[in-house]
């Protein structure tokens, strides 16, 4: 797909997601987060968010939560955030299904980091050098596909009552 036909999320659908609790996003994916990664959150390979908070920002669905690391979990916060990440559903699921690696996203400003640059340095390095394996291992097919069905989602024509 070239760069001027990037898959965007739907505005009408992005005006229902900001109907959802604010905390329910952040809740959400901490819980996942806990679930796949497991094993590193253990061997603390995210200890690096230990009184940090980390704010994600998919910016075309409107959704926005930050986490910060407690007792080896991630936990939504409504903390100020130290670092941020920002970008697209496409850019994120990209990232998440090794389409791309994250120096990749950051250079071509797909994703975008903002506030403690250190911090984000960590971060990046670790979805860089993250391992799919164990509990993980069982979502890489699914992450795989992800990217690749939603471009091809995002050229349908939205029904007429989402318009």
């Amino acid at each position: 797909m070239s760069s001027t036909q990037t898959p965007r999320f739907p505005r009408p659908l992005a005006n229902l997601l900001k109907r959802v609790p604010a905390f329910l996003p952040g809740k959400t994916f901490a819980l996942l987060i806990n679930r796949f990664l497991a094993q590193p959150l253990q061997e603390g390979e995210l200890d690096f968010l230990e009184d940090k908070v980390l704010n994600i920002q998919v910016s075309d669905t409107g959704i926005q939560f930050s986490l910060t690391l407690e007792q080896n979990r991630l936990v939504a916060t409504q903390q100020a955030a130290d670092v941020s990440i920002q970008g697209s559903l496409y850019a994120f699921l990209l990232l998440a299904g090794r389409h791309e690696d994250p120096d990749t996203l950051f250079f071509n400003r797909s994703l975008r980091l903002e506030g403690d640059t250190e911090l984000g340095l960590y971060v990046k390095n670790f979805l860089d050098a993250l391992e799919f394996d164990g509990e993980l291992a069982r979502l890489l097919p699914l992450l795989e596909k992800a990217a690749p069905k939603y471009a091809t989602l995002s050229r349908l024509p939205l029904p007429a009552f989402l318009r």
